[in-house]
This record gives structure tokens, C-alpha cells and sequence, in this order.
């Protein structure tokens, strides 16, 4: 009689006949010997390969695929391996949980494993948010600094340099920044129409010093 294997998990006495093995692990219905040829051709971790067995299992993969589907498996587990091993971080935590989902990994345990980078993630998602409220607040900075260049360059009566700092000043604003970026553009409008209102004035402003200077001699 041939030997038969139930696959309903777990460590089962299931073999009969004249030539049972006996006590086998049930994955996949994949005999002991079979399986721990597997492990060692795919050299992965034997709790990995069971987790394999167990992935195929959910997603009802045929048997008839199942050499094919353990080889990519295998490869995929062993990349991501690979990946791990070189983390690329300046946050040392980053760093601990991404070591953590490797040796979660490398054990099969990819419900954890899943967790740890998840954590990595909001760690790194936290760093952002921190970056970009710092960057919002210099650009604002940076902006006022403008402004403040803007007037001093009013106060000389140089308008089309004071109008560069205006538009320097609401460009660096933030997006959501418009009242003050309308201001700043406006002022700048502003300053520019001053500089045509003063060029135009010069030509009567020089007749009528020289006129005052004719006056006197």
C-alpha cells in the first residue's frame, strides 16, 4: 500500500501501509526527508521553509507548482534578506527594527517581521514631519529677513532693488502662506510702479534744476 498524507496541520502520525515513514511534520504533505532536502537547497532556515509551505497553503497554490513557487519564494526571502543586512539610516532605532524584521524574516515570522518595518516606517515618517515643520518655519524666516531688506531699500529710495526683495520674499513663502504672499507681491507691484513714476519724473526734475541754476548766475 502507498503511503498517504492528510494535510490538515500540524505533527501528525499519518503514514500507512507497508511502507509508512511513520510520524512526519505535515507541510504541504511534504514527507520529512523531502522537506529537509528542500530546506537545504534553497538554504533557508527550516521555520522559513514551513512558513513557505504555509503562504502556498493559504493561497491554494497546486501542487504541481509547488517546486516553482518555493524556488521564487525562496529567492524573494533570500533578496529581502540580503537588503536587510545593509540598512542605510541615520536613526539608530531605524536601525534596531530593521535588524529586528531581518531575524523575524530569516525565521519565517513575516506577520512580525511586518509589524518592525511598520514601526521603522513611522519613525522615519515622524523624522519627516519634524524636517518639514523646521523647514516651514525658516522659509517663513527667511521671508521676513526679505521683507525687512525690502523696506531698508524704501527707506533709500530704491525701489526696483526693494521690489526684488519683495518677490524674494513671497517666493520663499510656504503654499498656504497667501495673505502674507499677496502682500509681499503687492508691494512689490508697488515699488516697481514708483520706479516708472520716478523715472519719468527725472527728465523734469534735471530741466528744472538747471533752470534754477541758470536763475542764479
Amino acid at each position: 500500500m502507498d503511503n498517504q498524507f492528510d494535510n490538515k496541520g500540524g505533527e501528525q502520525n499519518t503514514g500507512i501501509g507497508d511502507h509508512a515513514i511513520g510520524k512526519q511534520v505535515n507541510n504541504y504533505g511534504i514527507p520529512p526527508e523531502v522537506f529537509a532536502e528542500y530546506a537545504g537547497k534553497l538554504a533557508v532556515t527550516d521555520s522559513a521553509l514551513a512558513s513557505f509551505f504555509k503562504i502556498m497553503e493559504e493561497q491554494q497554490v497546486p501542487h504541481s507548482d509547488l517546486d516553482s513557487k518555493l524556488r521564487e519564494i525562496a529567492a524573494t526571502h533570500k533578496e529581502l534578506l540580503l537588503r536587510l543586512e545593509t540598512v542605510q539610516s541615520a536613526d539608530p532605532q531605524v536601525v534596531r527594527l530593521k535588524d529586528e524584521a531581518r531575524q523575524a524574516i530569516e525565521a519565517g515570522d513575516y506577520a512580525k517581521a511586518e509589524e518592525l518595518l511598520n514601526q521603522a516606517e513611522a519613525r522615519d515618517v515622524q523624522a519627516i514631519e519634524q524636517l518639514e515643520d523646521a523647514a516651514r518655519k525658516r522659509r517663513i524666516s527667511a521671508a521676513d529677513t526679505n521683507a525687512d531688506n525690502a523696506r531698508l531699500q524704501e527707506v533709500q529710495l530704491r525701489y526696483a532693488k526693494a521690489a526684488a526683495y519683495w518677490q524674494k520674499a513671497a517666493a520663499l513663502l510656504p503654499e498656504d502662506e497667501k495673505k502674507d504672499r499677496s502682500l509681499y507681491l503687492h508691494n512689490a507691484g508697488y515699488d516697481f510702479k514708483r520706479v516708472a513714476r520716478y523715472s519719468e519724473a527725472m527728465p523734469s526734475c534735471r530741466r528744472l534744476a538747471t533752470r534754477r541754476a541758470k536763475a542764479r548766475r
